[in-house]
């Protein structure tokens, strides 16, 4: 920055980006213990907060004249003043290490299951893609508590979990994540899924016989519940007789007619929101009605 004294040997012409030191002196004053520094237009120039006494350092920030007025605050009748002009710019040397624009986090949007399929042992749950998304991570709650269960890449919208016991629910979400300047950032997870393997085979065990009905008998699966079947000879399809709970394992089939040959069979199921998995078909029982 210049300096110098408040008179003739400061010069008055000064370009944007400047600095100059104002000193006070004033040779009629006992002292400068107390000194006012004003600017006439403050939108072309201001002091620094910071100095001494009886000095200000002066900024013009843009173009255009000021005046600044200089005395002591018990006597301002000995003010003097000199007026500066500000033309053009002065040329900005480029911060050798500027201090880096933070980057705001991507946005990383929630993403929606959509379907699942099963077998006995397996899982497959599906979602929708997100645009931008460096992956996937995929949570599973077995009724234990939620747990990760793994990450996917961009290009998968699907993952097939395996190991598990058949005719049971389990609950799935995914979220989202995109990568930037090394640190990973997660959307929302989606809403949860529940899905459910498929029980296993039923085998049926007896069918008791009499002469308008017969009781099947099978051993229990893990599941919600049983499908129960028969055979239309008329029609050539098999007409579902009963939707039972899975705490049964006998059923009654009445209104046969006797000594008739009928079959059956069962299925097993098991519930998952408002979806069912089914077991295969158990293998057909054959009963024929008494006489």
């Amino acid at each position: 920055a210049d300096s110098g004294y408040y008179y003739s040997d400061v010069d008055s012409a000064l370009k944007t980006g400047d600095k100059l030191d104002i000193w006070a002196d004033l040779n009629d004053s006992p002292d400068c213990t107390d000194i006012v520094m004003e600017i006439s237009d403050t939108s072309v120039a201001s002091f620094d907060k910071n100095g001494y006494e009886n000095m200000r350092r002066l900024t013009p920030k843009k173009a255009g004249s000021f005046t600044v007025k200089i005395y002591p605050r018990y006597n301002p009748s000995i003010a003097v003043s000199k007026t500066f002009t500000v033309t053009g710019s002065q040329i900005t040397v480029p911060d050798p290490d500027p201090e880096p624009t933070p980057t705001p986090a991507p946005s990383v949007p929630k993403t929606s299951m959509t379907k699942f399929s099963s077998t006995t042992n397996a899982i497959r749950v599906n979602w929708n893609a997100v645009s931008g998304a460096a992956g996937y991570v995929v949570s599973m709650n077995d009724g234990y508590g939620w747990k990760d269960i793994a990450e996917v890449s961009s290009s998968e919208t699907t993952y097939r979990k395996s190991g598990l016991s058949a005719g049971r629910v389990y609950t799935f979400r995914v979220k989202a994540y995109k990568t930037q300047n090394g640190s990973r950032y997660y959307g929302d997870s989606s809403a949860d899924l529940s899905a459910a393997t498929k029980p296993s085979k039923v085998k049926i065990t007896k069918a008791s016989k009499s002469s308008s009905a017969v009781r099947l008998y099978w051993n229990k699966v893990n599941c919600s519940g049983y499908k129960i079947q028969k055979y239309n000879d008329s029609t050539g399809k098999w007409e579902t007789v009963k939707l039972i709970s899975s705490s049964k394992d006998n059923y009654r089939i009445s209104g046969l007619k006797k000594n008739t040959a009928y079959k059956f069979r069962i299925q097993a199921y098991t519930k998952a929101g408002s979806s069912k998995a089914y077991s295969t078909w158990s293998d057909t029982k054959k009963a024929t009605t008494k006489k």
